[in-house]
């Protein structure tokens, strides 16, 4: 059957479409896209403070000079003494120098500590001079590492 354009050979006088990318409305989907991706990244430095872990075994301590010990949030003992969290930080701003250096202060606290309070603790002993801050906690009884020889 013949087409109905045929007779009077329409198909001759019909534009073909352009068939390019209008290059517009995709710098606007790549636009849109780039500033998806760049609100999901983190460009900005997460606030608080780093701690880095090592993987390293029990055997590898390095060696205390003072130790410290979070009963609670507000509860903490050095030096045979009970302190709050104001009371530690104001004596540790009276009794060390700046150039003092006090090298590792060995804390001692239980998963009840909320990260709150171990940070306000970091950032006194840095501010009295500490140079490291090490942690120790109970382990878990139920957990197998590999430093217990259980693989």
């Amino acid at each position: 059957m013949p087409r109905l354009s045929s007779p009077l050979d329409l198909d001759s006088h019909l534009k073909k479409p352009d068939m390019s990318l209008d290059s517009i409305p995709l710098l606007n989907v790549l636009l849109i896209g780039l500033c998806l991706v760049s609100m999901g990244t983190l460009f900005v430095a997460a606030p608080g403070e780093l701690v880095e872990l090592p993987n390293t075994p029990p055997s590898a301590i390095v060696p205390v000079i003072d130790v410290l010990t979070i009963q609670h949030d507000n509860m903490l003992l050095f030096n045979s003494r009970i302190y709050t969290l104001e009371e530690f930080n104001r004596h540790f701003q009276r009794t060390s120098q700046p150039t003092e250096k006090h090298g590792v202060l060995l804390i001692k606290c239980n998963r009840d500590v909320s990260i709150q309070t171990f940070l306000e603790v970091c950032s006194i002993a840095r501010n009295a001079g500490f140079e490291r801050v090490q942690i120790a906690t109970k382990p878990d009884p139920q957990s197998k590492t590999a430093w217990s020889g259980d693989r």
